[in-house]
């Protein structure tokens, strides 16, 4: 039986896909991300940012990274001056539950605050999703005391 040349392309190019879809050949690592700013009087910057990898690993967990940061300007005065982040997770979905920062709930939440002279606070680590979770919204509210002004951001998923 003889087929036709545009037959054997398709089954050529066919196979391969099949393939991977079986075995589950993953593609690049993907990620979701915001980020939010607002300036100072002085021309710094507060930017509040959030990473949440968009596809969990075999156990059903994501890597996430959050900062809040003053950029520009002259350094935060320690003992006086702060940078506080406050990061939540929130699972959608019947049933469905989190696991980060050492809490397991529909929404977990964790807060740091620098006050030694330090530009920003940083969080990151895992956060896992049971089978239930159909998807998960994050935000990242950052704040800070800094010359002489408080200012507020929030970036989110």
């Amino acid at each position: 039986m003889n087929h036709s040349p545009l037959i054997r392309r398709v089954a050529a190019l066919a196979l391969p896909v099949f393939a991977a879809s079986v075995i589950g050949l993953a593609g690049p690592a993907s990620a979701t991300s915001g980020s939010s700013s607002y300036g100072f009087t002085n021309g710094a910057t507060l930017t509040s940012n959030i990473w949440l990898q968009t596809w969990a690993n075999s156990s059903g967990c994501s890597d996430y990274s959050t900062s809040v940061v003053i950029s520009g300007g002259w350094n935060p005065a320690a003992g006086n001056d702060w940078v506080r982040n406050r990061t939540s997770f929130q699972a959608w979905g019947l049933g469905a539950s989190l696991d980060a920062f050492g809490q397991s709930a529909k929404e977990v939440s964790q807060e740091w605050t620098n006050n030694n002279g330090s530009r920003g606070t940083y969080m990151s680590g895992q956060m896992c999703e049971n089978w239930l979770t159909a998807g998960v919204s994050g935000k990242t509210a950052g704040t800070a005391y800094y010359n002489g002004q408080t200012v507020s951001t929030i970036a989110s998923l």
